[in-house]
């Protein structure tokens, strides 16, 4: 570690005699790594994936993006933030899944998902959680689930490759031993890796496993006879396992008038005074929109406790009866990374877990460009909506940096309109349910729609992608004015100019562009007055400012990608001419991994057309019988792709008022206090975990209020000089 720390301020050193030039101001720290990240002391308007209570209740982990952190629930201070391996530029690639403390407390499983060969399964010791302490075999793509076995002897996973993996586990070594290998448990083509489980577990003993989610229904796994029983023999299931079905039914139609609908996975105790705990909403179309957690008894269809403190979405519920004095302990997560912990039967509030960040609501550019008015207070329920979701009653001058309460500028419009460039007519956006190829509609994926004159025009199918938050018409300058441009922003955090091609053109329309940054639902998108410039505020405390366009010509793979699985491959592409399938997992992409590819695309190594060697690895089958695993190496020709794009300043509003800007060539200003948010990230091996410095330790080379003051007059200039390309 220390000789990563000389490597960091040997960096900084070599910066301290050079000068901003006009045209390269990111081009002064030449390596993407290490990254200036904001750090806001929790999950930053992150979706918190998952939960777990060690077993003496003296411990709560947290997983969501790329990092697991750990409470001490006895001070109730954050002990420690264990995070992955980040992307240069903030490029949103793997994830973790999963958490689990093992049976004695001594280990904390991880599972994530990424790019690595030597396991996504990750076992750290809770007395050195510095060092990663074992890789666990198996899945290599992605883990998805992590549980133990009632009496500790067992260890499930499952993940992205279709694949259970079961051992046994040696709580003394931290480390486990193969039992079984259920393979195939999902369908051909099917992308697993974005549909949530609804129960991962042993629900009754060590002896049975229990997998359902939206694409396997009820999976059933007999460690005894060491296989899957499938529901055409659902009479050799323990009538317990019949059962659970019919529990979560009973708690829906005790509730008819207020249509519960679950957001979490169950969790389910073996024994004790809970039998089942999980977290939803309650709609009623008179009253506003309901969020809570529910503990049941066995046999129960009320819930013995009701826990309804969230405000937002509840993602995630652990439980843990024995401790707390015998009352219990449940902790339970929401969509924007808050964390309650409370006693499980009073229901009483004992910790609240929450980032240091402000979550914005909304941005706004005032009329000479110079100023950002911003919302850091939602709306109530009956004034929320698209593109319209809090007050924009603070302003934040980008040259003097300093912030104010103002008048709240005008309303966007939830669906804005404007007139087609094409003819006369008017188009205006629409939320609508995706559907399948099939035409069945799929749960929880919205597609966004143009509508010519109030007439559904054209979709985009938002697989992938995440749902449409935000979305804006462009002006016609950006595209070659055969298209119309819209921005999109959706709740995952993908922000992309598209092209609405016009009424005498068959094809769907595509993204032209992409802009990377921010980590959570994109609230607002807003173009500067001179339209040279976007705007957009998230869920996840940022304001980012984007140059709109640029001129590189950019070459990727041409077949659809899940993380670094081929989810399908498009008929007539280069991928499908190469042999490549679906469920294929690409190794390496040019003689490095496979996710190194986007920073070196970014820097201009490939083009149109050039072939480039895949290594990859495919499941074999015989007569559909899986017949093991290959590694197989080939060469595909590469596409012309979208244009990838960063921010050239970002913004990061911390709850006590403190702030940060920052540049994508690392230098920062700050308020008294804000540099506390801000630090070094630095990456060690792929699945290792990284390591994390204050920016304190830098600031007389990377403290450049100076370096902010001169990107905001170039940006807000009316002569306009070109922004660097290069990362």
């Amino acid at each position: 570690m220390r000789s990563v720390l000389i490597s960091v301020l040997g960096l900084c050193v070599g910066l301290t005699n050079t000068t901003l030039h006009a045209s390269d101001d990111t081009k002064l720290i030449p390596t993407p790594d290490p990254q200036l990240v904001v750090d806001a002391q929790g999950f930053s308007g992150v979706p918190v994936k998952a939960l777990s209570i060690s077993p003496d209740g003296k411990w709560l982990a947290a997983v969501g993006g790329k990092q697991a952190r750990i409470w001490n629930l006895t001070t109730g201070m954050l002990h420690t933030s264990l995070r992955g391996y980040q992307e240069p530029g903030a490029h949103k690639l793997g994830r973790v899944n999963d958490v689990a403390f093992s049976p004695c407390g001594r280990f904390l499983l991880v599972g994530i998902s990424d790019s690595t060969e030597l396991g996504s399964t990750r076992v750290y010791a809770m007395d050195d959680l510095t060092r990663i302490h074992k890789l666990l075999p198996g899945h290599t793509g992605c883990t998805l689930g992590v549980e133990f076995s009632p009496d500790g002897t067992k260890l499930a996973t499952y993940g992205c490759d279709g694949h259970i993996y079961i051992f046994e586990w040696l709580e003394e070594e931290g480390d486990a031993r193969a039992f079984l290998d259920v393979p195939d448990i999902f369908g051909k083509g099917m992308q697993v890796d974005n549909i949530p489980y609804s129960y991962f577990g042993f629900p009754v003993d060590e002896n049975w496993l229990v997998l359902r989610s939206p694409c396997t229904d009820k999976l059933v796994v007999s460690l005894r006879d060491k296989g899957l029983i499938s529901a055409d023999n659902m009479d050799q299931w323990p009538a317990s396992i019949r059962n659970l079905e019919k529990e979560e039914d009973r708690i829906r139609l005790a509730n008819t008038q207020t249509m519960p609908q679950f957001t979490t996975p169950g969790k389910i105790q073996n024994d004790g005074y809970y039998r089942y705990a999980r977290g939803g909403m309650t709609q009623n179309p008179l009253q506003p929109t309901n969020y809570w957690i529910g503990l049941w008894r066995q046999g129960s269809s009320r819930p013995a406790t009701l826990y309804t403190k969230h405000c937002y979405l509840p993602t995630a519920v652990s439980l843990n009866e024995d401790a707390n004095g015998g009352d219990g302990l449940a902790a339970s997560a929401d969509a924007i990374g808050e964390i309650h912990v409370w006693n499980a039967r009073t229901g009483k509030q004992l910790h609240h877990f929450r980032p240091k960040s402000r979550p914005i609501y909304g941005v706004a550019w005032s009329d000479d460009g110079k100023s950002l008015q911003f919302a850091d207070e939602a709306y109530g329920q009956e004034q929320y909506n698209y593109n319209r979701c809090g007050p924009t009653d603070k302003r934040f001058d980008l040259l003097r940096r300093h912030e104010a309460d103002v008048q709240a500028a005008p309303d966007k419009p939830a669906y804005p309109t404007r007139r087609s460039p094409w003819d006369n007519s008017r188009l205006s956006f629409d939320r609508t349910p995706a559907t399948d190829d099939d035409g069945n509609v799929v749960n929880g994926i919205m597609n966004l729609s143009v509508l010519r004159d109030g007439r559904e025009f054209k979709s985009f199918r938002t697989f992938g992608f995440g749902n449409p938050y935000s979305f804006i018409f462009g002006n016609d300058t950006l595209l070659d004015g055969k298209l119309c441009p819209v921005f999109i922003g959706s709740e995952t955090g993908r922000l992309a100019m598209l092209g609405v091609p016009g009424p005498q053109n068959a094809n769907a329309w595509g993204i032209a562009k992409e802009y990377l940054g921010h980590l959570n639902t994109i609230t607002a998108i807003e173009e500067s007055p001179d339209k040279t410039l976007l705007a957009t505020s998230s869920l996840d405390g940022t304001i980012r400012i984007w140059p709109i366009t640029s001129n590189r010509d950019l070459a990727d793979l041409d077949v659809i990608m899940d993380g670094n699985r081929v989810y399908s491959v498009p008929p007539g592409s280069y991928g499908e001419a190469a042999g490549l399938q679906a469920k294929d997992e690409i190794v390496s992409f040019a003689g490095q991994p496979y996710y190194s590819r986007v920073p070196r695309m970014m820097r201009g190594e490939f083009r149109e057309g050039q072939m480039v060697e895949l290594r990859i690895r495919r499941k074999e089958r015989f007569a559909w019988v899986f017949a093991g695993t290959a590694t197989k190496t080939i060469n595909v020709r590469l596409a012309k792709r979208p244009d990838i794009l960063e921010p050239i300043l970002s913004l990061f509003f911390a709850e006590d008022g403190e702030w940060v800007a920052w540049t994508r060539g690392g230098f920062y200003d700050a308020s008294s206090r804000g540099g506390q948010y801000v630090g070094w990230h630095v990456n060690q091996e792929r699945e290792m975990p990284a390591d994390f410095y204050s920016v304190d330790q830098f600031a007389p080379v990377l403290y450049r209020p100076d370096v902010i003051s001169e990107v905001v007059d170039r940006a807000t200039a009316k002569t306009r000089w070109p922004w660097p390309t290069n990362p």
